[in-house]
């Protein structure tokens, strides 16, 4: 009954998706639970933007109560909660997390990770529903022993324990597709899906030529590895089929981003003192309606696939497998 309950509630949000109005709950609200990680990527965005990051790596968090009372307060506004930092499998008390968020009303709980800890933490990656890799050639180039043994252990955690795992891969502007064609051939292999994005920079996106002319080369040789059929081409100034409700942040200090990640130093409040709703509504107020002109130089295409993927589905192909 329950698991009916969650679909209808699913179904009613879409309907509302579909015209372009806001949703009861969010499809999913990413949590920073840590800015503690094991790897320092050269383009990371936790080391290379002060603005938006002003402590930058650190060990201290949130404690573990505060962490259940956001998780809490995030369940009556979101269909799934995914856990990500700096590196979620650092946190030690992450076994914990989960089966508390697991005891909550989400239909998914997901983790965005390294990959380099899974193996070390089985109990926690049991209770998870998917995992979303970051993988990527600059990661590849500086830590390259390690991201191969984390493509073994990924391959072992969905042949073993049956779960769903999706790679997230950051393009720089100097990768070339020969520099991804390995990785592309073990996913394609193995019926491995990903999800494409170019690098942020604190300016964000302005000319996403060499985005597209990349894309359209896996596209071309590795149709199948998509798991959203994502845009054939990405035009900055084209902003408006995103709806950043579908999406919701949440800090390392358990504020409410708003409206999504573009905008992090935009604090609507903390989810310590007040609930998700109260919140969003102090950041329309404070901030106003989005989408708006001040989205036209987005990085985060993510959002816009999700937007246009959810908003206009007879354009798309949602599954490949």
């Amino acid at each position: 009954m329950k698991d009916l309950k969650n679909i209808a509630r699913v179904f009613n949000d879409y309907s509302k998706i579909w015209s372009g109005r806001e949703v009861n709950k969010a499809l999913v609200t990413f949590f920073e639970i840590t800015m503690n990680c094991n790897l320092r990527c050269e383009y990371c965005y936790i080391g290379q933007d002060p603005v938006a990051y002003p402590q930058g790596f650190q060990p201290k968090g949130l404690s573990i109560d505060e962490i259940k009372l956001v998780i809490s307060k995030i369940s009556k506004s979101s269909h799934a909660l995914s856990l990500y930092g700096g590196e979620p499998f650092l946190r030690k008390d992450l076994l914990e997390i989960l089966q508390f968020a697991k005891s909550l009303d989400f239909g998914s709980l997901e983790v965005v990770t390294n990959g380099t800890l899974l193996v070390k933490n089985i109990k926690s990656v049991e209770l998870l529903d998917v995992i979303n890799i970051s993988y990527d050639p600059t990661r590849q180039r500086q830590y390259s022993e390690q991201m191969n043994k984390m493509l073994e252990d990924a391959l072992w955690i969905r042949k073993k324990l049956k779960k769903s795992i999706m790679f997230f891969i950051t393009l720089c502007e100097e990768d070339q597709f020969s520099d991804l064609t390995d990785l592309l051939n073990f996913m394609q292999n193995h019926k491995f899906c990903a999800f494409f994005q170019p690098v942020r920079t604190k300016s964000m996106i302005h000319d996403l030529k060499w985005f597209n002319e990349i894309m359209k080369s896996i596209k071309d040789e590795y149709p199948k590895i998509f798991y959203f059929n994502q845009i054939k081409n990405y035009v900055p100034l084209d902003y408006n089929r995103c709806l950043p409700q579908l999406s919701l942040s949440v800090t390392y200090e358990g504020n409410l981003v708003y409206p999504c990640q573009m905008f992090r130093t935009r604090i609507a409040g903390s989810l310590l003192e007040s609930d998700v709703a109260e919140l969003w509504k102090k950041g329309k107020e404070k901030y106003g309606t989005f989408p708006n002109k001040e989205c036209e130089n987005c990085g985060y295409l993510c959002m816009w696939d999700i937007g246009n993927n959810f908003r206009y589905p007879w354009k798309v192909n949602f599954f490949n497998y």
